[in-house]
């Protein structure tokens, strides 16, 4: 399908959205207050389109006062591949990016480990068996030796994918690590394949601390990224005790282009720079936030873990700028 809109009834331009694939879909541009007017047209395998269908009118409004959020039941991922669904062998250790396949109707996961992978099917509960790892750890020496988190996805264009991954260093020479403790950092890596394999690009995010000799848990990582439109800028959510950010007006969001949030601009380097807290956040310092754009709320949605369980677990915000941060509820 293809759905047409315009401010004036019975008058259409250009398409607002084509090869729409099911019978719904969301207008996520509409400004809250003025009226639009939308028809849609089917089109077969031949690319023939048919004439409009009847017009419907529609005028959103902003959503005001409290909303609820519930949590339904669990349910463990069914194992319906000879070797198991990923959740059980390649068990997720981050922020999980879904998102449209080159085949339509299929979707894309990456599921974040130490090595990561990716899997495609219908849905979240209909994936193939993943095969081999698309990002692995680094050599020795390397600031990912202890493994590449693929946390956030964004296809470019066909082929060409645009990722960024957790770096975790296991390495405190001369003292041992047994323990697997990590100093983190962030990386951005491409792929020319649809998501079959990667090449790293480099660190974009290091923290103002260095690296201790001693094996000890810091640095800048478990993040995800979102692109802001309304800026043209990519904006990363991360960790470093206290949640972060930091953005880039880079398309690629190359090394050297970030900068981060530091005492109310974003000022600071995202290679070796201070940071400071998100504000509104600062009461709930924790790790792995997962970002998105709610078209019913018309806000910008946060969940993230806490460090300390008897704060509550898992918790929410909402943000109309992506930058100031509604107080957190558990």
């Amino acid at each position: 399908y293809n759905v047409y809109r315009s401010t004036t009834s019975g008058s259409y331009g250009a398409a607002l959205a084509t090869g729409i694939l099911t019978s719904e879909y969301v207008d996520g541009t509409a400004v809250n207050g003025i009226t639009y007017y939308y028809v849609v047209t089917a089109v077969d395998t031949s690319s023939s389109e048919s004439g409009y269908s009847n017009e419907i009118a529609a005028t959103p409004t902003a959503i005001t006062g409290d909303f609820d959020i519930v949590l339904g039941a669990t349910a463990i991922v069914p194992d319906t591949s000879p070797n198991g669904v990923p959740v059980y062998p390649w068990f997720p250790d981050g922020h999980i990016a879904y998102l449209p396949d080159l085949t339509p109707g299929d979707y894309q996961m990456y599921w974040p480990g130490s090595s990561s992978y990716r899997t495609i099917g219908t849905s979240v509960t209909a994936m193939n068996d993943p095969g081999p790892a698309v990002i692995a750890p680094g050599s020795s020496g390397e600031p990912d030796n202890g493994g590449a988190w693929l946390m956030s996805i964004f296809r470019q264009s066909g082929q060409d994918m645009l990722g960024f991954y957790h770096l975790e260093d296991h390495e405190f020479p001369p003292n041992q690590n047994p323990d697997n403790i990590a100093w983190k950092s962030i990386g951005v890596c491409t792929s020319s394949d649809n998501g079959a394999s990667w090449t790293k690009g480099g660190q974009i995010l290091t923290s103002s601390t260095p690296k201790p000799s001693t094996p000890t848990w810091g640095g800048n990582g478990d993040h995800c990224v979102v692109y802001d439109d309304a800026n043209a800028r990519w904006v990363c959510y991360y960790s470093e005790h206290w949640l972060q950010m930091a953005v880039s007006y880079d398309p690629n969001g190359a090394p050297g282009t970030w900068f981060k949030y530091y005492n109310g601009n974003f000022t600071e380097p995202g290679l070796g720079g201070q940071n400071s807290p998100i504000p509104g956040l600062q009461s709930v310092p924790g790790a792995n936030p997962s970002v998105h754009y709610n078209t019913y709320l018309k806000k910008w949605v946060m969940v993230w873990h806490s460090w300390d369980a008897t704060q509550g677990s898992i918790w929410l915000s909402t943000s109309a700028d992506m930058v100031n941060w509604d107080t957190p509820e558990s």
